[in-house]
């Protein structure tokens, strides 16, 4: 570690040197491809990749609950880890710190769904007294 200021927050003190573009990408360790960041801003560059891959993850694949989820990390990541925040903390502070990034929220259903789910709810009604009749008959036969 060394001594320099942040590209990102300008704070003076002990740095490391970030790979712009990673050596695993074919980055090399010329002064071009190096900038210096302090420890908080550095593990900040380094979450933000896997956040927002989740992210686009859940909005290609995920359900409309765990999309709210993963914006909501996302946006607690950049809240927590803005410029003034880490110079006001001096650390890096990360969404899972926050209980409510844990769950899902409570959605309220679309007017879609609702209907979706009543239409279901009066099929599976239907459905189990078809089933209790039938099991009624079968008892009755039985008896005689």
């Amino acid at each position: 570690m060394r001594v320099g200021n942040c590209v990102r927050c300008a704070a003076n003190g002990p740095v490391d040197r970030h790979h712009i573009k990673m050596r695993m990408e074919g980055g090399g360790d010329e002064d071009e491809n190096l900038e210096d960041r302090c420890v908080p801003c550095h593990q900040y560059i380094h979450a933000t990749p896997a956040i927002k891959e989740f992210l686009e993850h859940e909005r290609r694949h995920g359900q409309a609950d765990r999309i709210v989820v993963a914006q909501l990390r996302f946006d607690r990541h950049e809240e927590y880890n803005s410029v003034e925040q880490i110079r006001l903390r001096g650390t890096y502070k990360s969404y899972w710190e926050d209980e409510v990034t844990h769950f899902l929220p409570l959605i309220e259903p679309t007017p879609e769904i609702k209907e979706w789910r009543r239409l279901n709810r009066n099929k599976r009604q239907r459905e189990n007294r078809a089933f209790d009749k039938k099991m009624a008959k079968a008892a009755k036969e039985k008896k005689c």
